[in-house]
């Protein structure tokens, strides 16, 4: 991966849905925790720099981190306000010209290919999102696709009718191209029903902007893809059936960026 890269891992939820006084992250599976596996994929991808951000009083995740990720930076979201504002926690991680990719801890199926996919399709647009086709995709971010542009990500609780229609979901990965990132991140509002900052919404500000913003499509696909991510993100008693399905190799497709969601090809930068 690039020398101007800065993965940054978002480890601050809580185990709310989990009924847990585990942090999510810390959930096992497969061998290791959740945020073991993530932490695993960047490593293989080796970028410059890895950030990982933790909730406050979450020491024994980042002593999980230290253990895992000796060299990786960890920074404290005081106050849980949304995405952009867990990724902001990190900026002092990112140096000027740092492509910057951003990941969950909790999706322990995420493969190195994925991210270097992700990062990738930087060289089509300054903003990438992963996306899916969902069977059911209430719950889930859409991605808004007008005229071959993917012009925005409208979160569930955010979107229209018409736009709740939509398959093609936020799978929760994102990159944003060194030159623009920060910038991004920094006009990020939260004007939105849950008064949060939302990363996805870098897509629209960046259109709103003269850029653009492209997707990439998990070929996993319903059986193997970001659904299956859920099982072990939603709650405690869904990580047996996670489990099961890494133990038996089922999950090796799992959020592997195959194909660019089907937007108008753009210009490659510089």
């Amino acid at each position: 991966m690039s020398e101007r890269t800065c993965l940054i891992v978002l480890a601050a939820g809580e185990s709310t849905r989990m009924a847990s006084r585990t942090p999510k992250v810390l959930h096992r599976i497969g061998g290791g925790t959740l945020i073991g596996h993530v932490l695993t994929a960047a490593a293989v991808v080796n970028p410059a720099r890895i950030a990982v951000v933790v909730g406050p009083g979450q020491a024994a995740v980042a002593a999980e981190v230290r253990r895992l990720a000796p060299k990786a930076r960890i920074f404290v979201q005081k106050a849980r306000r949304g995405t952009a504002h867990a990724v902001l926690a990190a900026k002092g991680a990112i140096k000027p010209g740092d492509d910057v990719i951003v990941v969950y801890g909790d999706t322990p199926l995420v493969r190195p290919q994925t991210l270097v996919a992700i990062r990738e399709a930087l060289n089509h647009a300054p903003v990438a999102v992963l996306g899916f086709r969902a069977a059911d995709p209430a719950g889930y971010g859409r991605l808004i696709v007008e005229g071959g542009e993917l012009v925005a990500v409208r979160e569930d609780k955010d979107a229209s009718p018409a736009e709740r229609a939509i398959r093609l979901c936020n799978a929760g990965i994102m990159a944003l191209a060194g030159k623009h990132a920060v910038k991004l991140l920094e006009r990020i509002k939260n004007d939105n029903a849950k008064r949060e900052f939302y990363l996805t919404d870098a897509v629209r500000i960046a259109v709103e902007e003269g850029l653009a913003a492209t997707g990439a499509r998990g070929s996993g696909g319903r059986s193997n893809g970001r659904e299956r991510q859920e099982t072990a993100r939603r709650s405690r008693g869904r990580l047996a059936g996670a489990l099961t399905l890494a133990r038996a190799g089922g999950g090796r497709d799992a959020h592997r960026a195959g194909d660019r969601v089907p937007l108008r090809r753009h210009q490659a930068r510089p």
